[in-house]
This record gives C-alpha cells, structure tokens and sequence, in this order.
C-alpha cells in the first residue's frame, strides 16, 4: 500500500509539475506580441479593414483574454467596431475525448456604428466578406452543412452592454441608439448540427423626422422558436407588442398581440406629418417603373388586440378589442368590437390583397350609439348634426382603397333605426322649412326613423320613415356616395300645422289630407351641403281632382319651355 501511495504522490507531481510547464510553454510562446502577430494580419486581411488590439493574456486554466479590440471604418480612423474586453475560457479535460467544450465567452461593452451616406451605401458594406465578388458564383458548395473535426459546445455567450448607433443622411430610416444584453447557449456535432437557445433584452431610442421613440423589450429563442415582448413609446403612449414567432428560419408563423391602457388618436394621427417627406418616393417610382416591386414574403401572422381606452376629439371609446389573421394575402378580422357613446359597434371584415385593387367583405353591427355625440366628435362644426339612439346592421363588399375607385364597386345592404332624437340645423330639414314656412320643422325632433338602404353602383338607394308628434316623413329615393341627392319626401303634417299651412301657403288648400293629415310631397335635390327641396309637382298633380285639379291647370304656364317649377312655387305663396 505504502509503495501504491508514493506511486500516486509522484504521479500527481509529475502531472502538477507537466501543466505547471505546459502552462509556462503557453506563455512563453504565446507572448502577446506573438498573439497579435498571429491575429491581426489575418483579420486585416479577411475584413480589409485596420484592426488593434490592446492587452493579451493567454493561460492555460483562465483561457483568453483581449481587451479594446478595435476595427476601424474604411477611411482607417473612426472606429467602426470596438469590445471593451473578449473574455473565452474553455475545458481541459473534454479535449481528450476529442470534444471542444468552451464553459463561456464574454464580450463587455462591444459598440458598433452603422452609417449609411447620401449616396445610399452603408459603412459594412466594404468589408471583406460583404463585397461582391467578380465572377462568383452562388453554386458548388452553397448548401453544404458546416462541420468540424470534434464536436463543439459553447455553454454560455454572453453579450453585456452592446451599443450601436445607426444614422442614415437620405433619412429613410430612423436615426437609432441601440444597447442590449444577450445570452446564449450553443452546441454543434462534428457533422455540422447545431442547436442553441438564449435570452436578451434591449433598449432604443429612435428619432425619424420630427418623431421620437422608445422601444424596450425583451426575448427568448431557440432554432424553432423566438418569444417576445415589447413596449413602444410614441407619443405619450405605450404600446404592448407580445407573442411568439415560429419556423422563422423557414415559413415563420408569428403570433402577435397588441395591448395599450390609453391611446390618444389625434396625437397619433398627426405622426405622419412630423415624418421626412419626398425622400423614397423617386426610388419608389422607379421600381415600379421596372417592374421590380415586390409582393410581402408568404407568412401567417395571427393575433388579438386590446386598447382599454382610445381619445378622438374629444370622443371616447373603450374596450377596443378583436381578433386578427393574415395569411396567403388574405387579411381576416373578426369579433372587432368598440363601445362607444354609450353603445357598441361589432364588426368583421376579410380584406384580399392579391386583388390587385384590393377586395375586401363583411358585416357590421351598431348598438345604442348615441349619434349626437358621434356627429359632434366627426363632422366638421357647421354641417349640422343629428341626435338620438343608433342602431344597424350591414353587410358590404367592394374593392379599392382610394375613395374614387371605392365608389364603383362598394356595395352594401342593411336596416337601421334612430330613437328619441332631433335634427339641429341640419342643411335638407331647414330648407324644407323656409319652402314651407313652417319653423315646427327647424330643429325637428322624432320619436323614431327607421329603414333600410342598399349602395350599388356609387348610389345609396334609401327608404325610411319619420314618426314625431306633429310631424311623418317617409322617404324613398338615392343619395349619390358623391353626395348627390334624389330624395322623394312625403310630409304628413298633423291637424295643427296642416291649418297653419293652410294661413302661409295659397296651394295648401289643395294639398290631399289622410284622416285630417296634410300631405305635402317634396322633392330634395342638390348636394347633402346644398340641398334643394322643391314641390314634387308629378305627385301634387295626381293627388288633385274636380276644381282642385282646374284650378292648378289654369296657373301652371302654357308655355312648355318656361319651367313648371315657377308656377307650382307661385302656388306655395313664393
């Protein structure tokens, strides 16, 4: 036993004292001068750029070290990219099993800056392994796995710090300050499969015109796999993008979802004023001059989005939520819903973006919105609103996203109906009022209008009815998407205007009456912002009779090119 034991001191010795001088070898050979003799020329020439280094320590147990790794930009004097510190350590034994394991490689406070100029080339484009090179050829050993001799594992990499800027003097792309911390794990066997995973988080501030962003977030991925979450400032808002995407290296799959506590649209809308103008558009035009436009890549995109609150004008709306698909081109929504006003609007919607005018389908439903303070938050001051309880449903389709190409294939049909509400200073109603004489009409109120409506070749073909006190309209006629109008009214005016008539218009008396209702027949011409109400002298002809009918004859003109509409307007007393 005692010989055993000495045999095992001496053989530690011997093995102490054989890494104690492989330890000293390393050193001594690999100086740092040496180190970098071996290092840099090569580097120079692989990236053709100028490359330094500072301190070097190579040891057998603590691994390699190298600080203030600097590569220069083209011109040879700012920095391009730079590492603070490159920290690999590795494992002995795994060596002789023919097996690299490296325990951890570590980059503190790597920078980097991407420039692009005004000419559009980008500052990495000339290094080495970026250029074009004459002649090649993208065929022969494009496809081949990579493989090494032993199989390879790095069990950490870490990435503290990172910092990059992008600037871009064609200012087509957002000015960005970038850091970030990253973690990785990663294997590779000997015949080229590699499998990794890791973690990162980053920090960017964006400015793009006049617009200024934050973007933080975090992630987690493997080769199938990438998970993410990320809030965006913009605006005085947070923004919550959340999800996964799947395959990315192949046909992603990606799960997005949308979330913000508050959204103020009219701060939002105005974004796109505050960005740079005129600065892709040439290049724009000439790829598609040349044909070389290009359709998005083939990808599922599929997710929900929420929005506790949204602000417009002054309008509030809560609970925007809804659910989202885009696949093969083919844009799907569906269980969108928003309160607001007091009400909800659901609807869905399918848009198909291989049309190439854009087709798009589907259906809405509104419940209990409250018109009064729809009309005020959209409709410009001085067009006139209406008031009460909301309520349709719909189905539409059509093409196009400009509204004059929209105009010729939007079609729709559906029903409505408008409870306990009023006109105020609504342009047709106080025309109709001023023919008539009648300020009742002014501001009128009803207890309900309820109808339905179809759009098909840029016409809106309405019928409604109008029921109030005093007052019943019914309506039956077009209303051009153009604003154009061709709107038939009958008015049933009640005992008590019908004799009030009766004292203001000459014609009243031979108006037709239904059961001690006076029915006035009105024709409403024009535009929704200048409409025109005249007598419908077609439908106060029939209703005559007797006398009645003598006596119209004989004011109506002769002469058949002066226009009837003056006599019938001098027999309503104007």
């Amino acid at each position: 036993m005692g010989k055993l034991f000495k045999f095992l001191i001496g053989l530690v010795v011997v093995a102490v004292i054989a890494v104690i001088g492989l330890n000293f070898a390393i050193k001594t050979y690999l100086t740092p001068e040496r180190v970098k003799n071996m290092f840099i020329p090569p580097a120079e020439k692989v990236l053709q750029r100028k490359v330094s280094l500072g301190k070097i320590n190579v040891s057998l147990f603590k691994g390699v070290t190298l600080t203030n790794l600097v590569v220069k930009k083209a011109d040879g004097k700012e920095d391009f990219l730079r590492v603070k510190e490159f920290i690999l350590k590795y494992k002995l034994l795994p060596l002789l099993k023919k097996e690299i394991v490296i325990s951890k490689i570590l980059l503190v406070d790597p920078y980097v800056r991407i420039y692009r100029d005004a000419r559009g080339h980008f500052n990495y484009e000339s290094l080495g392994p970026l250029q074009k090179k004459k002649g090649s050829s993208s065929s022969g050993k494009e496809g081949k796995k990579a493989s090494s001799p032993w199989p390879l594992t790095i069990k950490s990499i870490q990435v503290k710090r990172v910092h990059a800027l992008v600037k871009d003097a064609l200012g087509e792309i957002p000015d960005t300050d970038l850091t970030a911390n990253a973690r990785v794990a990663l294997s590779m066997t000997a015949q080229g499969a590699m499998s990794f995973s890791g973690k990162s988080d980053f920090l960017a501030q964006a400015v793009y015109g006049q617009v200024k962003s934050q973007v933080k977030g975090d992630l987690t991925f493997t080769p199938q796999k990438l998970t993410y979450k990320t809030d965006i400032q913009l605006e005085g808002d947070t923004i919550t993008l959340s999800g996964q995407v799947v395959n990315y290296s192949a046909n992603p799959s990606i799960i997005l979802n949308i979330y913000s506590p508050i959204l103020h649209l009219d701060k939002l809308m105005e974004v796109p004023k505050k960005l740079p103008k005129g600065k892709t558009q040439a290049r724009g035009k000439g790829a598609r001059a040349q044909g070389k436009e290009t359709s998005p890549p083939k990808l599922e995109v599929k997710g929900e989005y929420k929005v506790r609150e949204a602000l417009y004008k002054g309008l509030k709306m809560e609970d925007i939520q809804g659910n989202y698909r885009f696949k093969d081109g083919i844009f799907t929504l569906k269980d969108a819903l928003v309160k607001v006003t007091q009400g909800t609007v659901k609807k869905e919607v399918q848009v198909d973006l291989n049309d190439p005018l854009m087709a798009y389908k589907g259906a809405f439903q509104v419940q209990g919105v409250d018109m009064g303070a729809l009309t005020t938050a959209l409709m410009a001051r001085g067009k006139g609103m209406v008031t009460g309880k909301f309520n349709t449903r719909a189905t539409f389709s059509g093409r196009g996203s400009q509204w004059e190409i929209m105009k010729k294939y939007l079609t729709a049909q559906g029903v409505f109906s408008l409870k306990d509400g009023q006109f105020l200073d609504f342009p047709a109603i106080n025309k109709v009022a001023a023919l008539l004489d009648l300020d009742e009409l002014k501001n009128l109120a009803f207890q309900e209008i309820d109808g339905n409506y179809k759009v098909e070749k840029g016409k809106v073909l309405l019928k409604s009815a109008l029921s109030s006190q005093d007052i019943k309209m019914k309506t039956q006629g077009t209303l051009g998407l153009d604003g154009s109008l061709n709107l038939p009214l009958v008015l049933k005016l009640s005992p008590k205007l019908g004799d009030k008539l009766k004292k203001k218009v000459s014609f009243a008396k031979y108006l037709g009456q239904e059961k001690g209702w006076t029915i006035v027949p009105i024709k409403l011409s024009g535009t929704l912002t200048a409409p025109v109400p005249t007598p419908d002298l077609s439908m106060v002809k029939e209703g005559l009779k007797g006398e009645a009918g003598k006596a119209l004859q004989g004011l109506l003109p002769s002469n058949k090119k002066e226009s009837p509409l003056k006599g019938i307007k001098g027999l309503f007393g104007k």
